[in-house]
């Protein structure tokens, strides 16, 4: 049941992240969007002095009762709290409490007539589109509109968790997506996987593109080497940044000029640590 801005702590709860994180509490029945999830009624309430049976305080304690003294374990003209540690004390005060309310409040359900709320979200299906039956759906190609997530709808909130979350704890959800990509990129994902949830961006409407191994084609003769060496780019290794330093030579120079050390630099943890250079020569 999460609150206004369940990211941050209290020190740390301003308006913007308010507004981004809402909470889930609503009035009314939850409609499951991001920011009604769960409702609160007031049931009602019994006071201490309702519970120990004491009508007036002031006057319990110019007469010298006490409602309980921890070196004896009992109280002072009050039995209600003796026995603070005795398992059968502890639950026939529990039941006097529940008779107590069902009395002041009849029409209302007691503890034991309350069943547990049934919990009817479905994260796989919510967040992947994934669901565990098999449903037949006749679909029409068409051009979808665009609609970017707007702070405070369900659509952000999905992408906001994606992106901080989502994509360290399920990598293989967001294919060709990494923590820096864009939010648009994000929202396309996520559109992708439950449109019921987000709509197409109008920033980015095409689907990330799969990485392919680079390939050169060989050159027809030898170009001679540069007279400074020119650095690699860096090349994308799925949970891992790569950089090749090169000694000799450039990607367009023979295979007999080039070497280079690679380097694994991770961004996210890993099961293992890989630490692994070596000495590479690269085919072109």
């Amino acid at each position: 049941l999460p609150g206004p801005c369940s990211s941050n702590n209290y020190k740390e709860k301003d308006a913007s992240c308010i507004k981004d994180q809402p909470g889930g509490m609503c009035e009314g029945i939850p409609t499951g969007a991001g920011d009604c999830t769960y409702s609160i009624s007031r049931a009602g309430d019994l006071s201490l002095n309702e519970i120990e049976g004491i009508s007036d305080y002031a006057a319990f304690v110019k007469e010298g009762k006490e409602e309980f003294n921890k070196t004896s374990d009992e109280g002072v003209g009050l039995t209600f709290w003796d026995g603070l540690n005795d398992t059968d004390a502890n639950q026939a005060r529990v039941d006097h409490v529940a008779a107590l309310f069902k009395k002041k409040y009849p029409d209302m359900p007691s503890h034991s007539e309350m069943l547990s709320p049934v919990c009817d979200f479905k994260f796989e299906e919510f967040y992947t589109g994934t669901t565990t039956t098999t449903t037949t759906i006749s679909t029409t190609t068409t051009t979808p509109d665009c609609q970017d997530a707007t702070p405070g709808s369900s659509c952000y909130s999905a992408v906001r968790w994606a992106m901080k979350d989502g994509i360290h704890v399920h990598p293989n959800w967001y294919p060709g997506l990494s923590a820096s990509s864009s939010f648009s990129d994000f929202q396309a994902q996520v559109h992708r996987a439950s449109p019921n949830v987000c709509d197409m961006p109008c920033g980015a409407t095409a689907a990330p593109a799969k990485e392919e191994p680079a390939t050169t084609p060989a050159p027809a003769a030898a170009t001679p080497a540069p007279a400074a060496a020119t650095p690699a780019p860096a090349v994308s290794i799925p949970g891992c940044s790569a950089f090749a330093s090169i000694h000799a030579g450039t990607l367009a120079s023979p295979p007999a000029q080039v070497s280079g050390t690679f380097r694994l630099k991770c961004t996210r943890r890993l099961q293992r640590s890989v630490h692994r250079p070596a000495q590479t020569e690269v085919a072109l």
